[in-house]
């Protein structure tokens, strides 16, 4: 035995020692890996099992450093000092508003539910006065001085007012509308958040526009319930609502977005707060404590056109957008082609609404000037003599002062209204030479070669204003309150059946 254990001793002993330091050395190379996996990897498998959100970008980061800002086109903006910021930094492409604190939101409205004024806003999403009203403040828009944020200080936040939003849509047909996805948000109480979403994303050039697609991206971005909304917009939940807000608004005499009923009466926003003033005072003596819900009257307040003296700044004229020339033959002011054909057709349109835009103009703002209707119209049924057609610039804020419809009125003293208006049109969102202000309006004039003394005594002294008033008026007697509608030979059309009713009267 001792032998044996001897002879095993000495054949260890006498074993080869190399394998043994490769043995070493390959395990102290496999520890190292192990470790440069772990370094590498380490956070991955952490943010599997533990994700967290991205590294902020630096307009993210400059709105946590400023918490009153806004982040648009991922940019970083300053907003009302009023305000916090309500971006999100997974959405980087969405222009967020600020969050607002908004008291006792119940579906479309807000505020003391005994406050002694009720103000119930109607607006549509494709409308610029709307878009000013409701957000401009946000987007620095110049001229906002009456906006919503203003109200909601001075008077929401304040228990004196309650507000309700109602929407008023162009195309209340339409399925899977801004004004549905702003209801379903409703359902989980973000109506007033969706709806600005809307409002700041309407012309948002990096995501599309109002798509299907992106009005559940607002839902997604706002972290809704995401099976209740899709169940709740997919189903059409509120597609007979917004018909029903465009018949309460018809009733209570709207003639313009945005209006105001404040008490049961009909306003313009320049005569808001003045009404709201008048309501409290007229109630202070009285129960102010109850929201006066009387009937909507049919008479707008309407505040009086401007006396001020016009200040025309310069703008950059190699900015503008040049329209395509288009031909057009028997032109007499607003109209062309035989007086005397057999089909009249009547276009009411507004300056701020894409679709409109779309049919006059190819809806871009590239310079084309053939919209697929319009084209159809001037180079086949007017130049055969078988339709006069007829431009009525209607305007959702009919007592705006020196506006783009009085404007065009102008140009067309000197028989340029057609050209004139297909610079509005593509010029319309153009940010480089600030939009549709009176100083751009005055640049359209320059560009087309008028005689700017005579354009500048009609535009300055407002000739055309009332005639901008009865537009609307006139469009609100012949049909529904809506644009992109015709009439043909005074039969209420939409752009759908455009062609197809030309074609019946024709054939009668």
């Amino acid at each position: 035995m001792t032998k044996r254990l001897s002879s095993s001793r000495e054949a260890a002993h006498s074993q080869p020692i190399l394998p043994w330091v490769l043995g070493i050395l390959a395990g102290m190379v496999i520890t190292v890996a192990l470790i440069s996996v772990g370094v590498l990897l380490g956070p991955r498998i952490s943010q599997v099992f533990n994700p967290q959100p991205p590294a902020e970008s630096a307009p993210a980061a400059a709105q946590a450093a400023n918490p009153t800002s806004a982040v648009i086109n991922n940019t970083a903006v300053p907003a009302p000092a009023s305000s916090n910021a309500g971006g999100n930094i997974l959405y980087p492409d969405l222009v967020f508003p600020p969050a607002i604190n908004r008291p006792n939101v119940k579906a479309n409205s807000m505020g003391a539910d005994d406050a002694p004024v009720l103000v119930e806003n109607i607006s549509n999403f494709q409308c610029v006065h709307c878009t000013t009203f409701t957000v401009g403040d946000i987007l620095g828009t110049a001229g906002a001085k009456i906006t919503e944020s203003k109200i909601f200080s001075d008077y929401v936040a304040t228990g004196k007012v309650r507000f309700k939003y109602i929407t008023y849509s162009w195309t209340p047909d339409q399925q899977f509308a801004p004004e549905e996805g702003a209801y379903c948000a409703g359902d989980q109480g973000k109506f007033f958040e969706y709806r600005d979403l809307v409002f700041l994303n309407k012309d948002n050039a990096k995501i599309g526009g109002l798509t299907k697609e992106n009005l559940v991206l607002f839902a997604n971005a706002l972290n809704l319930d995401m099976a209740a909304f899709n169940e709740c917009f997919d189903t059409h939940k509120y597609f007979y609502k917004i018909e029903e807000d465009m018949t309460y608004a018809k009733n209570a005499g709207l003639t313009g977005t945005p209006s105001f009923i404040v008490n049961g009466k009909m306003v313009f926003s320049a005569a808001l707060v003045s009404t709201i003033e008048s309501e409290l005072a007229r109630l202070q003596g009285g129960n102010a404590n109850s929201v006066q819900a009387s009937a909507p009257t049919n008479t707008p307040a309407l505040a009086p056109a401007s006396s001020q003296e016009l200040v025309i700044q310069p703008v950059d004229k190699t900015k503008i957008i040049i329209p395509a020339v288009v031909e057009r033959v028997k032109v007499k002011d607003d109209g062309m082609g035989d007086p005397n054909a057999k089909v009249n057709v009547e276009y009411f349109a507004y300056f701020g609404c894409s679709i409109c835009a779309a049919f006059t103009t190819g809806g871009s703002d590239s310079g084309s000037s053939d919209g697929v209707f319009e084209t159809v119209l001037s180079k086949t049924y007017v130049p055969e003599g078988k339709v006069y057609y007829r431009y009525v610039p209607f305007s959702w804020d009919p007592q705006s002062n020196f506006s783009p419809e009085e404007a065009v009125y102008c140009a067309m003293d000197q028989g340029k209204f057609w050209e004139y208006r297909d610079l509005v049109f593509v010029n319309r969102s153009n940010s480089a030479i600030g939009g549709l202000t009176p100083s751009s309006l005055t640049a359209f004039a320059e560009i087309l070669g008028l005689n700017m003394d005579k354009f500048n005594d009609c535009f300055k002294s407002q000739k055309y204003h009332q005639q901008v008033i009865d537009n609307v008026a006139y469009a609100t007697a012949s049909g529904p309150l809506n644009t992109l509608y015709f009439l043909v030979n005074g039969k209420v059309v939409s752009e759908a059946k455009l062609v197809e009713t030309i074609e019946q009267e024709l054939a009668k």
